[in-house]
């Protein structure tokens, strides 16, 4: 139950970060 409401949370709030993230570690690896 709890890892649910925690994928909810990310679900909404985070993916853009989510995304912001591994897209600056992209760059970071393969300028």
């Amino acid at each position: 139950m709890k890892t649910k409401i925690l994928l909810n949370k990310i679900g909404r709030y985070g993916l853009e970060d989510i995304e912001a993230f591994v897209r600056k570690s992209i760059d970071l690896f393969d300028p």
